[in-house]
């Protein structure tokens, strides 16, 4: 099928290969050499770790082998959806809300991925705490300053030093149009050593929080916004332009 495909999954051979080598009890760590997401449920169940390497070019081999023992920090982040099946395409991380007329009980998220965008471990553990929010002096795209800051406190709980992306995503809880249920709109990479804990602040421009219309250009809606950073959440109200 190269350089297309119709099957998401692995090829049967290569299935059939990770199965039997897991049998043998030796320890397995999957790295997947890839264009496009692919749905490996069966590794994500029984392998410890799956390493996704793209395509790495003529040194991957080298940053793949310095990754797998512990030389360097995985410390990319999807910027894919990886389903769980076919039947669950397509999946947007920043899919737009919709209605639910028979209770939100009776739907099913639409958003329920094998891994999601912007997941990615890494060889330490990193917390986030004291999230808070201010609102900014942009009220239009073309504006200096940014529409909200976003401020957190990450602290690297681990026992080694390593590199965290700390993403910030937002939903307009009450749109003039129809809006995605959340979206990122910014992000900050952040190295700490073991131990250590930092305060990051992250610009949010009024590009990444509205939205483009035809008639008016680019639209910075006022009202209240919600954003969240890892498990933690907080409400704000931006200006904007009503």
């Amino acid at each position: 099928e190269w350089p297309t495909r119709s099957d998401l999954r692995l090829s049967d051979a290569q299935r059939e290969l990770v199965r039997r080598v897991h049998g043998t009890g030796t320890p397995v760590v999957g790295v997947l050499v890839t264009g496009r997401p692919l749905i490996v449920d069966w590794m994500a169940e029984h392998v410890p770790a799956i390493l996704v390497a793209y395509f790495p070019g003529t040194e991957g081999g080298v940053a793949v082998s310095e990754t797998l023992f512990g030389e360097n920090d995985p410390s990319g982040r999807l910027p894919i959806t990886m389903p769980k099946s076919h039947g669950d395409l397509p999946q947007h991380h920043d899919a737009l809300a919709h209605p639910t007329p028979i209770g939100d009980h009776e739907h099913p998220d639409s958003y329920e991925p094998l891994y999601p965008f912007g997941h990615g471990l890494s060889y330490t553990e990193f917390d986030v705490d004291e999230m808070a929010v201010a609102d900014g002096p942009a009220t239009a795209s073309d504006d200096d300053g940014p529409a909200a800051t976003v401020s957190v406190t990450l602290s690297n709980v681990g026992d080694r030093s390593g590199t965290e992306t700390v993403q910030v995503y937002a939903t307009q809880m009450h749109a003039s149009r129809v809006r995605p249920e959340r979206a990122l709109v910014g992000f900050e990479r952040v190295e700490l050593d073991a131990g250590e804990s930092a305060m990051v602040d992250i610009e949010v421009t009024a590009s990444a929080l509205g939205y483009y219309d035809p008639d008016r250009g680019h639209v910075l809606d006022a009202g209240e916004y919600r954003f969240h950073v890892a498990d933690r959440t907080e409400l704000t109200t931006v200006s904007g332009v009503d």
